[in-house]
């Protein structure tokens, strides 16, 4: 379609936007779980209502353990635990693997609630090229209340300090990670209602032969000050994100 002309509805590109705008707001009230950044195109969504079916899970460390729950979850239904047993090396994930996708940017975005001494979390964005893996990851430590990037250094950057989201009584922070797989550069994090500007940062590179895909992960490490538990609600990747 050429610039400026009509679609094949007859409709200008401004009512075709306010078209998309008005099919997205009806699509919120009728219960969609895209609400928080309705920016990029959906291609997955997962709010755990069948549990964690069409996700792999796996422990490292001092191990954990990952399974539905009815309370708290972020819209009612299900959600997901994520529970580490006391050790900072303690790690567990929910992960899932999609065809490696065109290069473009892409977002991950999640919702979670951590309970009282809960330790880390991190939407983690892998692109397997068939010779390396290129990993952006963005991480929220809760005791400490900041944000980190792991660069291509191999070091985790202090990106912003939103502080500590509240605890328990069901109340669940939001965080999405918007990289670029075309630049190799990470382009924003927002977390509730900061937006952070992460363009200057890039995956950590290593060399991997697994096969060319995407794959997105949660990622939930532990404390050395006792058990933590964060659980997990509203999976939502992104491509097409504007940078």
């Amino acid at each position: 379609m050429a610039h400026g002309a009509p679609d094949w509805w007859g409709r200008s590109p401004k009512e075709t936007t306010y078209a998309i705008e008005d099919m997205a707001e009806l699509a919120a009230r009728l219960g969609s779980i895209v609400t928080f950044d309705r920016r990029g195109d959906i291609i997955y969504l997962d709010d755990f209502r069948n549990g964690l079916t069409g996700w792999r899970w796996g422990a490292g460390g001092a191990g954990g353990e990952v399974y539905p729950v009815a309370y708290p979850t972020q819209r009612g239904g299900v959600a997901v635990q994520l529970t580490c047993n006391t050790g900072y090396s303690s790690v567990i994930e929910i992960a899932k693997v999609f065809p490696r996708p065109v290069a473009k940017p892409v977002g991950l975005e999640v919702a979670f609630s951590p309970e009282p001494g809960a330790g880390r979390i991190a939407p983690n964005i892998i692109w397997y090229s068939g010779s390396n893996k290129y990993s952006y990851v963005c991480r929220y430590v809760h005791s400490d209340g900041v944000l980190q990037i792991r660069h291509s250094d191999g070091n985790w950057h202090t990106i912003g300090s939103p502080g500590s989201a509240p605890e328990g009584y069901g109340y669940f922070s939001i965080m999405k990670m918007v990289v670029n797989l075309l630049t190799g550069k990470h382009v924003r994090v927002i977390f509730n209602e900061h937006v952070y500007d992460t363009s200057s940062y890039e995956p950590y590179v290593t060399s991997n032969t697994r096969p060319p895909q995407l794959e997105i992960t949660i990622t939930h490490g532990g404390s050395d000050s006792g058990p933590s538990v964060f659980t997990v609600d509203d999976v939502i990747y992104t491509q097409n994100e504007p940078v």
